[in-house]
C-alpha cells in the first residue's frame, strides 16, 4: 500500500515524461486509474504505473486536463501557508512591475507561472477578479494585499462559465 493521505491518480505507462520536465497538467488519455475516491478540486497524489511518487495536484474528473500539479515536493504540503506564499511571490513581482511602469491594473496570479494551475486573479485598481479553473479549496487573500487575512470571494465555489457574446 502507501503513505498517502491523498487518492492516487495512477499515469499509464509512459504517460510521466511530461511531469518529469514539470509539465503542471496531466490529460485524460494520460491517465490509467483513480486509487480512492476524490471530487472536483480535491487534492490527489499522481503516481507512474510502478507506484513511483510524481506530483501532488488538484483533480478534474470531468475536464480533458484531469489534474493540475500544485506542487512536485513531496514534501510540500498543499494548506493555507502555500497558498499564501505563493500568492506573496507573484504579488511581489507584479507590484514591483507595476510600480515599475506605474500601472494599476494588471494580473496578480497567471496560474501555471505563478505554480497555481487553474487559478487566475486580476486587479483593477482595488477591484480583484478571481477565475478558476475547477472547484477549489478557499485561498487566502490575506497579507499579499495588507489586509486582514480574508478569502477570495468567490474561490470556494466557483467554476469555469463559457463566456456570450453581448
Amino acid at each position: 500500500m502507501t503513505d498517502s493521505l491523498f487518492p492516487r491518480l495512477v499515469l499509464a505507462k509512459g504517460r510521466e515524461k511530461s511531469l518529469l520536465r514539470r509539465h503542471p497538467w496531466i490529460f485524460s488519455g494520460g491517465v490509467a486509474r483513480m486509487e480512492g475516491k476524490a471530487r472536483s478540486g480535491e487534492t490527489i497524489d499522481i503516481i507512474d504505473h510502478q507506484g513511483k511518487w510524481l506530483a501532488r495536484g488538484a483533480y478534474s474528473p470531468s475536464s480533458q486536463i484531469r489534474a493540475r500539479v500544485w506542487t512536485f515536493d513531496r514534501n510540500e504540503a498543499i494548506d493555507s501557508t502555500f497558498f499564501e506564499r505563493r500568492l506573496q511571490q507573484a504579488q511581489t513581482w507584479r507590484a514591483w512591475l507595476a510600480e515599475r511602469d506605474g500601472l494599476d491594473s494588471y494580473r496578480l496570479i497567471a496560474g501555471e507561472s505563478d505554480g497555481l494551475p487553474g487559478v487566475t486573479i486580476d486587479r483593477f485598481g482595488k477591484l480583484f477578479r478571481a477565475a478558476v479553473a475547477q472547484r477549489r479549496r478557499r485561498i487566502p487573500a490575506g497579507r499579499h494585499h495588507q489586509r486582514p487575512a480574508e478569502p477570495v470571494p468567490g474561490l470556494r465555489h466557483l467554476r469555469s462559465q463559457r463566456c456570450r457574446r453581448a
